[in-house]
């Protein structure tokens, strides 16, 4: 690329080029020049437009079958036409112009032949100048254009690591071009393409970190945080193939680690913006992805703290996962480590108090209900089955008597819509089940401070 140069350095003739552009055997050979020429000095449209103010393009935007080579240069020469007019506010000359762009035939053909990287990149700034023309120019680009078509499949696995913006970047720029403009019925025709998604988050992996930048910034501000996209269409997104995707991230370096994490904290944990739901009966399949997803992050935990913090904000902003977690630490881990114990000593110490839930407890009707939701947010009952007295694990015991203190204060001190009585005894039942678990154990028991206390709710 050579130095841009000013007006008066210009040895481009334009009133030559018009003569040339206007014989239509040297029409092409005309734009390339200009092309040329246009890279070398971002104001050569402008001297052209002052120069020759009806200067019209529009007679070869139409579907005409033309060499491939000459679709290319009429394309850079739109894609310098549209940015000038883009930066000079003359939005209505660029829509009008797009309007009689009808050569979408040749756009696939081009798209899907072996054309090289360079002309690939052409067309598609082409495609990413006119949707950034203005929102009009954006829905009728994205509904003119079908993206079910293997062509941007393809796109999207075609990279050069040599090259920051190779075909597959540029290709995604094109696609996130349609959020800028947080039109609900666009994003909702560019979020239904899932295949063209999938090929995106599949090949994070392997892209820059610069690049990988770029799309989880604007996954997080143009997906996640738009009020324009609604929760349905963002967990048929974020499904369970295209967040393990995003979980291989926390495998690069420290800036990707924390980038993916502040995008997934959000998106799984955001009630507003993510894709969770707080369901007040915490029945147990209101948030089957995320739950799915922490099952399958369990044993990367105790090697990544990251993980282990993403899985621990997961739980508590859905306890309604904690009764099937519960099950699978119980049936393929058990309390394998000192490092895994307290980790699972964290999950219940960020917990939410049960006292945050007040008008809840008030509204159970159903005492058995009531209690078993209540078991299922304090008494891990199948961990604590094969819990053996150590050090390590007395900790998670007196977390464990410290959720049952709180529920029993739940019960004692709030007026409930259910029998009272009835709730009190049956969760002291419960109580009683976790006592025989845990001492039907352990024959021999050191006697540690904590231990007093323990046996003191047990007697209750």
């Amino acid at each position: 690329m050579g130095i841009k140069r000013k007006l008066s350095e210009i040895d481009f003739s334009i009133d030559l080029f018009i003569k040339k552009f206007q014989d239509p055997e040297t029409t092409f050979l005309s734009l390339s020049e200009f092309n040329e020429n246009a890279n070398e000095n971002e104001n050569l449209i402008e001297i052209l437009l002052k120069t020759a103010p009806n200067f019209e393009i529009s007679h070869l935007l139409t579907e005409v079958k033309r060499k491939s080579s000459e679709n290319i240069t009429l394309y850079r020469f739109l894609t310098h036409l549209l940015a000038y007019f883009t930066q000079t506010n003359q939005i209505h000359h660029s829509e009008r112009l797009i309007q009689q762009f009808s050569s979408f035939s040749t756009i696939y053909f081009l798209l899907s032949s072996n054309s090289t990287a360079n002309h690939l990149k052409i067309i598609l700034k082409l495609l990413i100048s006119i949707s950034e023309t203005s929102e009009f120019a954006a829905k009728w680009l994205f509904s003119s254009l079908d993206l079910k078509k293997p062509c941007w499949k393809l796109l999207l696995r075609r990279r050069d690591v040599r090259d920051p913006e190779n075909v597959r970047f540029s290709t995604i720029k094109f696609i996130f071009s349609a959020f800028f403009y947080e039109n609900s019925e666009l994003n909702r025709r560019i979020l239904q393409e899932l295949d063209v998604f999938h090929e995106i988050f599949s090949g994070l992996p392997k892209d820059s970190t610069e690049n990988i930048e770029f799309i989880l910034e604007n996954l997080k501000n143009h997906v996640i945080l738009s009020n324009s996209i609604t929760k349905s269409d963002k967990i048929r997104l974020f499904n369970d193939k295209n967040l393990k995707f995003l979980i291989k991230l926390y495998q690069n370096d420290e800036k990707t680690r924390k980038n993916v994490h502040n995008l997934l904290t959000i998106v799984l944990n955001s009630k507003n913006y993510g894709i969770c739901f707080f369901d007040p009966g915490f029945r147990p399949n209101s948030n089957q992805i995320i739950g799915k997803l922490v099952v399958f992050l369990l044993n990367q935990v105790e090697n990544d703290e990251f993980l282990a913090n993403l899985v621990v904000n997961c739980l508590r902003t859905c306890p309604d996962l904690l009764s099937s977690v519960w099950k699978t630490i119980s049936n393929e881990f058990g309390l394998k480590n000192e490092k895994f114990v307290e980790f699972l000593t964290e999950i219940l110490q960020q917990q939410k108090k049960l006292s945050e839930w007040k008008e809840i407890w008030m509204s159970f009707g159903d005492s058995s209900k009531l209690i078993d939701v209540l078991v299922q947010l304090t008494i891990p009952m199948e961990v604590l089955a094969k819990f053996e007295w150590k050090k390590t694990t007395i900790r998670f015991l007196a977390e464990v008597v410290e959720r049952i203190m709180q529920a029993l204060d739940v019960l004692q001190q709030l007026p409930l819509a259910c029998e009272k009585e009835l709730a009190i005894q049956g969760y002291q039942q419960a109580i009683l089940r976790v006592r025989e678990r845990v001492l039907k154990r352990n024959e021999s028991i050191e006697i540690l401070e904590v231990k007093k206390n323990i046996f003191h709710i047990f007697s209750l």
